[in-house]
């Protein structure tokens, strides 16, 4: 049996795994956006494979099968005796660029609000507290420059996102 893995992240991977039989870690070099595959493999051995990729909290590595239904970041995808599809490896990473953007902007509105706390607590007050970022679009580049503005309210209530 064959273990295909595609690399849904944005950077090269290298997948450490044991086999069943024998301690040694092996690496496998995985380029962003495209997938390796693990020969002469057991379902046992395949098994044991991905058992050592699932996280406590979250599903890092997720069969192809199961993209649809996983929330989160999805890190690598696999397969059984076939190759991940192209457009299933495309759209999980499109999928974790909301996905992160999402986190981001949440990270960003509670950073601000306790911020806010800080300064409440150190009697200062926050009342207009806002924060601007802006970023500047890189030369040769046609993606979108990012603008946001965060303003917490005081009053208790967590911070706002224009």
């Amino acid at each position: 049996m064959k273990l295909f893995i595609s690399n849904t992240t944005k950077q090269n991977t290298v997948f450490l795994y044991r086999r069943t039989k024998g301690g040694q870690v092996i690496p496998l070099n995985i380029a962003f956006g495209k997938q390796e595959s693990i020969s002469d493999l057991t379902r046992e051995d395949i098994d044991y494979i991905v058992s050592q990729h699932k996280g406590d909290t979250h599903e890092y590595m997720v069969e192809q099968k199961d993209i649809d239904t996983t929330r989160g970041h999805i890190g690598l995808v696999y397969r059984i005796d076939r190759p991940v599809e192209a457009e299933r490896t495309a759209n999980t990473i499109e999928s974790n660029d909301d996905v992160l953007d999402e986190q981001s902007a949440q990270l960003r509105k509670d950073t601000m609000s306790v911020i806010a706390a800080n300064m409440k607590s150190n009697g200062q007050n926050p009342e207009a507290l806002s924060s601007d970022l802006v970023e500047e679009k890189p030369k040769g580049s046609e993606a979108d420059a990012m603008q946001e503005r965060i303003e917490v309210e005081t009053g208790g209530n967590r911070g706002k996102r224009n």
